[in-house]
């Protein structure tokens, strides 16, 4: 089929490519090595949490003074 192809189906998971691509372009196969590869990075990644304490309505005072407040 000549010319441009009908509207593809929407991305899987926001990064992948559905499987029409490769029906509709020639040189689309090298896709599935970058999702592939795109997986694999991100599945690395790892959510620490909060960094800080988390914020309460009062806080006990040790008696000490600061030194600076910022």
């Amino acid at each position: 089929m000549r010319g441009r192809p009908a509207r593809l189906p929407a991305p899987i998971k926001c990064y992948g490519f559905p499987d029409q691509v490769n029906a509709y372009y020639r040189n689309a196969s090298f896709l599935a090595d970058f999702v592939l590869a795109f997986e694999e990075l991100f599945n690395n990644i790892f959510y620490l949490g909060p960094l800080r304490e988390y914020p309460q309505r009062d806080y006990t005072w040790s008696g000490q003074r600061p030194q600076d407040v910022g």
